[in-house]
């Protein structure tokens, strides 16, 4: 038995990278969950119908249970990865986003639904339709993000005041330098 002087402060483990949420087998079979929801998010982007962001956050969920540097590589991803931490910051997704999702979406339908799937196949039809109803009801239902002040916005003309702009910095005390101080 480990005895210790009871003035003394219990000794935090140290940090791991691994969760410890449960046996291995436990954390493998999230990580395997998580490997196919990004799969199955990789295959919606070129799959009309099969949405995106719903298994990229599957898949950040499952990783934040088994591994913290898949968790990360997900929201460090430059094509996702902002997107998914906003989201999970609660934030919400762009309405620039949200317009182009829906758009591709009913692009995607249009073509399935008029040139590949036969006229007579009017059960198929219906499908791919009912799907694009239900991928629109869901992206229009998710919380918009507001916009921004872009860095693309050009700047205001000489004597032109902007309601966005801020005042510039002043120096803190600890960044004077010896003459500011006088």
């Amino acid at each position: 038995m480990l005895v210790r002087d009871m003035d003394e402060p219990p000794q935090s483990p140290e940090p791991t990278n691994t969760p410890t949420y449960g046996p291995l087998w436990i954390r493998g079979l999230w990580l395997g969950l998580g490997f196919l929801f990004v799969a199955l998010g990789l295959i919606g982007v070129l799959l009309p119908g099969l949405p995106t962001t719903p298994f990229l956050l599957l898949a950040a969920a499952c990783f934040s249970k088994s591994s913290l540097r898949f968790y990360n590589m997900l929201l460090e991803n430059r094509w996702f990865g902002q997107g998914i931490r906003d989201y999970r910051n609660g934030l919400g997704v762009p309405r620039r986003i949200k317009v182009f999702a829906i758009g591709m979406m009913w692009v995607f339908v249009s073509v399935a639904v008029f040139l590949v799937i036969p006229p007579d196949q009017i059960l198929y039809r219906l499908i791919i339709a009912v799907a694009g109803v239900i991928g629109t009801i869901y992206v229009a239902s998710l919380k918009t993000r507001q916009a921004s002040p872009s860095p693309e916005r050009p700047l205001p003309e000489v004597g032109e005041h902007r309601e966005d702009t801020q005042p510039p910095p002043t120096k803190s005390a600890r960044h004077l330098t010896p003459e500011d101080r006088r």
